[in-house]
């Protein structure tokens, strides 16, 4: 399975503290700086989910408390996600990171 090369910059370089989630509403905040569409203020993503809340708590006691989520340089996150693709078989629907993207944001639209 061919990888798209686009994966969203703001992602890797997203730092851990601008991510917070509050366990009693089961809502995450992610706090996005200097995004394509608004460059000189911040936008803020909240979301709601019990599941999604217990798993980034869960993912936030194992990172660094400063600092980007992810450590290591884009090919390596291009390698992981090939990787959890094929552990889960899911090859016969030909994600790529760009999909992934844009899959989000249709969602998000027709939702909204």
């Amino acid at each position: 399975m061919e990888v798209g090369i686009c994966i969203p910059n703001t992602f890797l370089t997203l730092p851990v503290e601008n991510i917070v989630v509050d366990s009693r509403s089961n809502q995450i905040v992610v706090t996005l700086e200097k995004t394509k569409t608004s460059k000189q203020f911040q936008q803020s993503l909240v979301l709601r989910h019990r599941g999604l809340a217990k798993i980034v708590a869960k993912a936030l006691t194992r990172l660094p408390l400063k600092g980007p989520i992810w450590r290591f340089p884009p090919r390596v996150f291009r390698e992981s996600f090939t990787l959890l693709v094929n552990h889960f078989h899911l090859q016969e629907h030909a994600f790529s990171l760009y999909s992934l993207r844009r899959g989000g944001a249709t969602h998000t639209y027709a939702c909204s």
